[in-house]
């Protein structure tokens, strides 16, 4: 079954994935459009994957105040009486089914919580069930923590991890530890897992937290990331997190365990704190340049820790930075990090239920983020988790998990605004035609490769002012190449016209007539009645023709070849109508045009001229067996595969009909008759040769 993603700001939904180059989204738009006047964007993206595209015209904004009627606490989700408080969260997409899943801290019968939203994630009544701890092979432990959704294409299955804590004690002591495991859920996040752990030595992972999963395509590799807070419970360390390698595929049974902790990062050793405390939460992307970048969250002093990769997720030599603390915000114990618009943002939750929700906003994953506090947006209570955001068209939507009192909470940041689009734009569409029915500055964003690796997603957006209905602007022309230039005459209504590269100015400009392709632009400034001054420009590009060849295979036939010009191509001969097919057949012998049309429209032609082909036709033959003249054959018929030869006799009796080429194939008339041989005599022909001359006739003598 085809898992489909529609935006690229899922970190666990469905990622579908396979080896493609970096993506980069791009598009072009006008800098002022006009109100209620459609337009359409041109778009400029590389490395599409599938046709992926997603279009938002009026975007919410991550650091927008959350719509305060659309984000509400859902309250309890699992009615279990047993059950605990939501942990961490997860979002994937499985066809038209939207899940979160989540762990909950303290649950010893139903220790990850499935929840099922049809159509989207909107819907008020979702399905809920819970993987139990029967179901997970009785491999629960304790207190549950991070948990990440992925969709693995290389073996066509879902995967989950999670790490679970507690339970068993260290030798006596009272210390923690944590273990990290797989679930299969095969090809559809309906199914009951398979589990098993990933990690079988208890010493890699105490106080597991945060569970992040990314691809690196380019090195065919999967990578998970745990959070840990070992330096409590094993004695003071250096704080780190966990990072599993896995080759190809989530299924690798056997990954790579290294502990990424503070030393490895460039801390001076023995020196504990210096670079993280209490790290919570990882969450990696890879920047337009290649370069691979995690951020740590840590609780204690509310800070990030950048870490910095270089091309390979695989290197043993990252560095770290301590990032300065995160203005007005408190206690964070989970983030998310988005990458939208060429920025990155991270949504933070704190688990105090005052602080709330807020907002890091990266300008690059290398700069120093600016945050934004909205507080308590929708019933938090000593909240542990956020999930991933995930947009709905215009709408950007995550959850978060309240310990305090069970419950989930829905975060939605909405767009104020919304602009008509004449029809309905799919996921794919790759450059829409829209139109803004009300004036003011609204944000287009596109997404590419929305349902693929965070590491090729792509986005990029543009902010264009509406203005209420100036002069219609002209559209982008073309021209082909007419043997001279081409005067170009721009609406009089404009109250200034500039012409370039030439800086021409003048409501009248004059191309060039040299042959080849030429690109000019018309600047145009436009004086409302309010006063207002709109400039817009519009392109002008001239393209040469394409050039024409042809060859003769055959009599009466020709190929035609375009030597230039853009692809595809159409054909004819004389006139239109134009086709595909370049091969044109049965032309009766005379002088033609070959033309050519390519994908700008250009036309360019050739003459060509087929040579009248005449055959010679004996007056006599002797069929007497002596290998000498003993069929009546015509010379050049071999050029006329479609003639028609017909033989007679003295009284009119058809004796023998051919075409040309089962004519030229027998080799001529042997004299004979049913079987028998003609006696010596005259006897009549037909010819036509079907090239439009008048059919040949006469008679042929059989001498025995």
């Amino acid at each position: 079954m085809k898992k489909v993603v529609y935006f690229i700001a899922v970190f666990s939904g469905c990622i579908h994935l396979s080896l493609y180059p970096q993506a980069v989204a791009r598009f072009s738009a006008p800098d002022t459009i006009c109100q209620n006047i459609p337009f359409t964007i041109s778009n400029q993206s590389i490395g599409v994957i599938n046709n992926d595209y997603y279009w938002n015209f009026a975007t919410g904004n991550l650091v927008d105040r959350p719509n305060s009627s659309l984000s509400v606490n859902l309250g309890v989700l699992d009615t279990n009486s047993n059950g605990g408080g939501p942990m961490r969260l997860s979002l994937a997409q499985d066809g038209n089914s939207y899940y979160l899943f989540y762990t909950a801290y303290g649950n010893g019968t139903a220790n990850i919580i499935r929840v099922k939203f049809n159509g989207s994630y909107m819907d008020p009544n979702p399905v809920v069930d819970s993987i139990t701890n029967t179901m997970l092979g009785g491999k629960y432990i304790y207190s549950d923590q991070g948990i990440s959704i992925k969709y693995d294409s290389t073996v066509n299955k879902w995967f989950g991890f999670y790490v679970s804590n507690g339970g068993r004690p260290i030798g006596s002591g009272v210390n923690l530890v944590g273990e990290v495991y797989r679930l299969d859920f095969g090809n559809s996040l309906d199914n009951s897992p398979a589990v098993s752990i990933v990690d079988t030595n208890m010493m890699h992972i105490s106080f597991g937290k945060g569970v992040e999963i990314v691809r690196d395509n380019a090195a065919d590799k999967w990578y998970v990331f745990v959070g840990m807070e070992d330096h409590w419970f094993k004695g003071p360390k250096p704080w780190g997190f966990a990072r599993y390698e896995f080759n190809h595929t989530l299924a690798d049974p056997n990954p790579v365990y290294t502990k990424i902790d503070e030393t490895m990062l460039g801390a001076p050793p023995g020196q504990i704190g210096v670079l993280m405390n209490a790290p919570e939460a990882t969450h990696t992307l890879r920047d337009k340049d290649g370069n691979w970048y995690t951020l740590v969250l840590n609780t204690g002093g509310s800070y990030f820790t950048r870490v910095f990769w270089g091309s390979s997720l695989s290197s043993n030599t990252p560095t770290g930075e301590k990032l300065a603390p995160l203005a007005g915000v408190a206690s964070p114990y989970d983030f998310q990090l988005v990458a939208d618009c060429d920025r990155f943002y991270a949504p933070i939750i704190s688990s105090s239920s005052s602080n709330g929700l807020s907002v890091a906003r990266f300008d690059s994953l290398n700069s120093t983020p600016v945050s934004f506090n909205f507080g308590n947006v929708a019933g938090f209570s000593s909240s542990n988790g956020i999930s991933t955001t995930y947009r709905m068209g215009d709408t950007i939507v995550c959850f978060v998990g309240n310990a305090g009192n069970r419950t989930i909470s829905r975060i939605v940041f909405v767009s104020d605004v919304n602009p008509d689009i004449p029809t309905p734009v799919p996921p794919n569409n790759p450059a829409p035609t829209i139109t803004y029915r009300d004036t003011g500055t609204y944000q287009i964003r596109l997404a590419i490769n929305g349902a693929s690796n965070p590491s090729l997603q792509s986005s990029y957006c543009k902010m264009v002012k509406v203005i209420s209905p100036p002069l219609p602007l002209p559209p982008d022309t073309a021209y082909c190449y007419n043997g001279s230039g081409i005067t170009l005459v721009a609406d009089r209504r404009f109250s200034n016209y500039t012409w370039l590269p030439d800086s021409t100015t003048g409501i009248s400009f004059v191309t060039s007539s040299e042959a080849g392709s030429h690109q000019y632009r018309l600047r145009l400034d436009s004086t409302r009645s309010n006063g207002c001054i709109m400039r817009d420009t519009f392109n002008l590009t001239i393209y040469p023709n394409p050039s024409v060849s042809t060859t003769q295979p055959f009599y009466m036939q020709v190929v035609i070849h375009a030597d230039s010009g853009n692809a595809p191509y159409e054909y004819a001969i004389n006139n239109p109508p134009f086709r595909s097919d370049s091969v044109f057949r049965d032309l009766y012998p005379g002088t033609y045009q070959a033309m050519v049309r390519d994908s700008r429209g250009c036309v360019g032609s050739a003459e060509v001229v087929i040579q009248r082909i005449d055959i010679q036709v004996p007056n006599y033959f002797t069929p007497n067996g002596d290998g000498t003249n003993d069929l009546w054959y015509l010379r050049g018929i071999d050029n006329f595969p479609k003639a028609v030869i017909k033989i007679y006799d003295r009284y009119g009796v058809l004796l023998a009909s051919y075409t040309g080429a089962d004519f030229e194939s027998r080799g001529g008339w042997d004299g004979f008759y049913e079987g028998k041989p003609m006696p010596s005599d005259d006897y009549w022909y037909y010819i036509d040769l079907k090239d439009g001359r008048k059919p040949y006739t006469g008679h042929v003598t059989l001498k025995r």
